[in-house]
């Protein structure tokens, strides 16, 4: 097809999650509906950003290496050996149907749709499906762009999905404020995304950070948190597409 003609590989990674790993990744980006936090209640849901994690977590119930099975597996597609950190670009997340809230087995389709050199390292576009094979169910379509610090002999190929958004012009139609704890990214990073720069200084002081930072991919859950809160009523299927 000529979707498959714009991409490189097509590695399938298997993944899975458990109640546990939704009421934790839902602590982690400041959840306080019940719903998302506690497995007896009657409409209990996963949380419908949480298929983003899955592609640092894997299948593995325990802590996983940064960059993990998967995240080197995408690279391999576009024949990139990492040679420093991996920075997360952006994340484009379109949720077709919400997930099995007592946990399951999938199988995370990935390949890579555009290599972009920069001047500092090499932007990386991928492309990944969230599927149960078995019942033939569509979960969720994940577009990623990563960065890979000092790659640079690579060839160009695909072209950017990156868009740029721009900032209206006047107020905004909402304002909601949440302090995060001094311990989220220590939290949120039990996910699945062990990047040390979150939470090692020494990491931190290496990429020119003054100290660890929270994961971009934990504030993207925060605001998905107030939008869906503030104009979904918290109901997890009114969430289609999440852009950061």
């Amino acid at each position: 097809s000529d979707a498959m003609a714009e991409s490189k590989g097509n590695t399938v990674v298997p993944v899975g999650y458990n109640k546990r790993d939704l009421i934790l990744y839902a602590l982690g980006i400041g959840v306080t509906d019940l719903r998302f936090l506690y497995e007896n209640h009657p409409n209990f849901a996963a949380f419908p950003l949480y298929p983003v994690v899955l592609g640092f977590k894997g299948e593995s119930e325990d802590v996983v290496g940064f960059p993990s099975p998967p995240m080197i597996a995408a690279s391999a597609n576009a024949g990139i050996t990492p040679k420093g950190p991996a920075l997360d670009g952006e994340r484009h997340v379109i949720i077709h149907k919400p997930l099995p809230p007592g946990g399951c087995k999938l199988d995370l389709e990935c390949r890579c749709v555009g290599v972009h050199p920069k001047r500092s390292g090499t932007l990386l576009e991928s492309e990944m499906f969230l599927m149960d094979k078995t019942h033939k169910t569509h979960y969720a379509t994940i577009t990623t762009g990563t960065f890979y610090v000092g790659v640079k002999d690579v060839q160009k190929f695909g072209k950017s999905h990156s868009k740029s958004v721009k900032v209206p012009n006047r107020a905004p139609d909402r304002v909601v404020q949440q302090k995060t704890s001094a311990l989220q990214a220590t939290m949120y990073r039990l996910s699945g995304d062990y990047n040390p720069l979150h939470v090692d200084p020494g990491t931190a002081k290496e990429m020119e950070f003054k100290e660890p930072i929270l994961h971009g991919l934990c504030t993207m859950g925060h605001s998905t948190n107030h939008v869906l809160g503030t104009y979904g009523n918290n109901d997890p299927a009114k969430i289609k597409v999440a852009l950061t």
